[in-house]
């Protein structure tokens, strides 16, 4: 479901316009960099993006955004969307 789906809330589509969007577009396509989504974004404090992102996937996607420290001595990481824990376990039996 994209962000600019009819059938999301109202309430979830001011969080998903602007740097959001964005961001959640970039993900959507495969794992990226934070200094990749900064670029896209335009901004340089993603994080907040980011929890804004991971909550509407956890609620309306059975997804959430992971992190993954790639060089922690300059700060770079990679995110991406995994599904969320439960569903992987039932999806392992």
């Amino acid at each position: 479901m994209k962000h600019t789906d009819p059938n999301i809330p109202e309430a979830a589509k001011p969080r998903l316009g602007g740097q959001n969007g964005l961001i959640l577009d970039a993900l959507r396509e495969g794992p990226a960099l934070n200094i990749h989504l900064e670029i896209i974004s335009g901004s340089h404090r993603i994080n907040s993006r980011i929890a804004d992102c991971r909550r509407f996937l956890q609620q309306y996607d059975d997804s959430t955004i992971v992190a993954e420290a790639v060089d922690t001595v300059h700060g770079i990481y990679r995110y991406k969307i995994e599904p969320l824990a439960h569903k992987q376990e039932v999806m392992e039996f």
